[in-house]
């Protein structure tokens, strides 16, 4: 067999594996990992003890899944001030770390992104 025809060959062997792995190579490039990029529950209250995710776009070292405490506050690494997260729509928390990414000069016009990964 011609060595073409053989490197074709090869190939459409892997071509499947390739196709079926795509999208955990694409969660993994955004800094999420495949479960979390696929968890997104229905719009609802964060309460105490719930997993999210956090995406602050253009800054990967930002990016984080974290668990609300017991409390119902989330402490960010990043932030001096915890953040009261329960009882707050997910969008409402993207308001509240956006404004204190912003109060502490991390960054001049923040987007964030909540998702509830689990409860």
């Amino acid at each position: 067999m011609p060595l073409t025809e053989w490197i074709n060959h090869e190939i459409m062997k892997l071509l499947p594996i390739l196709l079926l792995l795509a999208p955990l190579m694409e969660a993994q490039v955004h800094g999420v990992s495949a479960i979390d990029a696929t968890a997104n529950l229905p719009a609802q209250k964060i309460g105490p003890r719930d997993l999210i995710a956090i995406q602050v776009y253009d800054s990967p070292e930002l990016t984080r899944t974290v668990r609300v405490g017991a409390d119902g506050m989330v402490r960010l690494p990043m932030l001096r001030q915890r953040i009261r997260a329960e009882g707050l729509m997910p969008n409402d928390l993207e308001v509240a770390v956006a404004n204190g990414l912003q109060e502490e000069g991390i960054i001049v016009d923040p987007l964030v992104t909540i998702t509830v990964a689990g409860i």
